[in-house]
């Protein structure tokens, strides 16, 4: 009777782990909108300032246009390196057709 209880108990907290590791996981891999500290265009470039910890690069966000007058960017990946929080140019390719554009992010400015 014992070992059934210790099994019983067994597969209960590894049902329970299983549950815990999947939900964190799937938590920390959801885009999020990222804040931006600054953003110009130069030619057919897109440059945008956001934070990094030292690992982000440009496929770490992604940058949806809403008929090509509305942009959003969305971190994809997170920065897992442990670096202070520091302000980086990011270079993205300007859609031919966008000549003036709306960003609905949130723009931050950095005071010090």
């Amino acid at each position: 009777m014992a070992s059934v209880q210790a099994i019983y108990r067994s597969t209960l907290i590894i049902i329970f782990l299983f549950f815990t590791v999947a939900i964190t996981s799937a938590a920390n891999d959801m885009k999020t909108v990222e804040n931006i500290y600054g953003i110009k265009m130069e030619q057919n470039k897109l440059l945008i300032k956001m934070l990094s910890n030292g690992c982000s690069v440009e496929h770490s966000f992604q940058l949806i246009w809403t008929d090509e007058k509305l942009l959003t960017v969305y971190r994809v990946s997170p920065d897992r390196c442990r670096r202070v929080p520091y302000e980086k140019w990011f270079t993205f390719s300007l859609p031919d057709k966008v000549k003036t554009f709306t960003v609905s992010n949130i723009f931050r400015v950095n005071t010090n």
